[in-house]
């Protein structure tokens, strides 16, 4: 349970590395 957590948070805050570096490059 904790580790899906886990798994899920890394996701997100990479998700919104990617967003956030996208909207640099524009």
């Amino acid at each position: 349970m904790v580790e899906m957590t886990f798994i899920g948070l890394q996701s997100f805050y990479k998700d919104i590395n990617i967003k956030h570096t996208l909207n640099g490059f524009v």
